[in-house]
C-alpha cells in the first residue's frame, strides 16, 4: 500500500507539473501583421524599401498597411518617428480628408467653440446640431439684445482634432497600445456642415454676435437635402447685420417657402434699395 501511494503520488505530481507547462488552447493574444518605420521618415520623400518593416501588434490601427510594397514609394504628407505605423490619411494622394463628407451645395466652416459654446464638450463628429445667435444692442442695427435660431440642422463635420473620419477611433486604446499616455484637450474650434447659401450669415454673426450650439435628439439628426451650390462663389446673396437681426432670411429660402405652399419664418420679403 506505501509503494501504491507512492505511485499515485509521483503520477500527480508528473500530471500537475504538464498542466503548468501546457497552456490553455485560445488564450495567446493574436499578432497582427503592421508596416512601421525602420528609421525616420520625412514628408515629401517616397519611402524607400529600407526605411519600413513589418512589426506585430494586437491592434491594427485604422489606415495602418500589411505588407511592404503597399508602402514603398509612396509619399507621405507628415514625418514619422522609428516604430510609429504608417498610415494611409498621411499619405500624399491617400488621405482622407472632412472634403469627402461635404456635400454639394454645402461648405466645411469652423465656428469658435469652449465649453458652453460645444456642449459642454460633449459634441462629436457625426451630431446635428442647432445654430444660435446672441446679439447685443448696439447702434449699428442691432435695437435690442437678442437671441435667434440662425441655422437648424447643421451637421458637425469635426470637433477639435476628431472628424467623421476618425468617428471608429478609440484615442484611449490606441495611445496606450502604442506605448504612449493619454491626455484630453479641450477643443477650440468646431466644423460645421453649412449651406452654401447661409456661408455669409454664419460668418457675419459668428464676428459680430455670440455662437451657440444646441444638440438635437438622435430621432432628429436627419440631414435636409443638399442644395446645388451657384456657378461662382461670388453669387452668394449678400448679408447685412440689420437683416440678421430683423430675421429675414436669404430671398432663395423666401422662394422655397413660396413654391412649397408654405410661409416664410416673417412672411414677408423686404428689399431695400441702396
Amino acid at each position: 500500500m506505501v509503494l501504491i501511494s507512492l505511485g499515485l503520488g509521483w503520477y500527480a505530481w508528473v500530471l500537475g507539473k504538464r498542466s503548468l507547462t501546457e497552456k490553455p488552447a485560445g488564450s495567446a493574444v493574436p499578432r497582427l501583421s503592421v508596416v512601421v518605420a525602420a528609421k525616420p521618415i520625412h514628408a515629401g520623400i517616397p519611402i524607400p524599401m529600407d526605411a519600413i518593416k513589418i512589426d506585430s501588434m494586437t491592434v491594427r490601427p485604422e489606415g495602418a498597411f500589411e505588407n511592404l510594397a503597399s508602402v514603398e514609394g509612396k509619399i507621405p504628407t507628415e514625418n514619422f518617428v522609428v516604430g510609429e505605423p504608417i498610415l494611409a490619411q498621411r499619405m500624399l494622394g491617400l488621405e482622407k480628408g472632412i472634403v469627402s463628407s461635404v456635400r454639394p451645395g454645402e461648405r466645411a466652416m469652423a465656428v469658435k467653440v469652449d465649453e458652453v459654446i460645444g456642449v459642454g464638450n460633449r459634441l462629436n463628429p457625426h451630431d446635428m446640431v442647432d445654430v444660435f445667435v446672441i446679439m447685443r444692442r448696439n447702434n449699428e442695427g442691432i435695437a435690442e439684445t437678442q437671441s435667434q435660431l440662425l441655422l437648424a440642422g447643421v451637421t458637425v463635420l469635426a470637433v477639435g482634432n476628431r472628424s467623421v473620419q476618425g468617428r471608429n477611433e478609440k484615442p484611449v486604446e490606441a495611445a496606450l497600445s502604442m506605448g504612449g499616455k493619454y491626455t484630453t484637450e479641450l477643443p477650440r474650434t468646431a466644423v460645421l456642415a453649412v449651406p452654401f447659401k447661409d456661408v455669409n450669415r454664419l460668418a457675419l454673426a459668428a464676428e459680430t454676435g455670440k455662437i451657440l450650439l444646441a444638440l438635437r435628439s438622435t430621432l432628429e439628426q436627419v440631414p435636409p437635402p443638399a442644395e446645388p451650390a451657384a456657378d461662382k462663389a461670388g453669387a452668394s446673396e449678400k448679408v447685412t447685420l440689420r437683416q440678421i437681426a430683423a430675421g429675414i432670411q436669404p430671398k432663395a429660402t423666401a422662394s422655397r417657402a413660396r413654391a412649397g405652399g408654405g410661409k416664410s419664418e416673417k412672411g414677408v420679403e423686404v428689399i431695400r434699395g441702396l
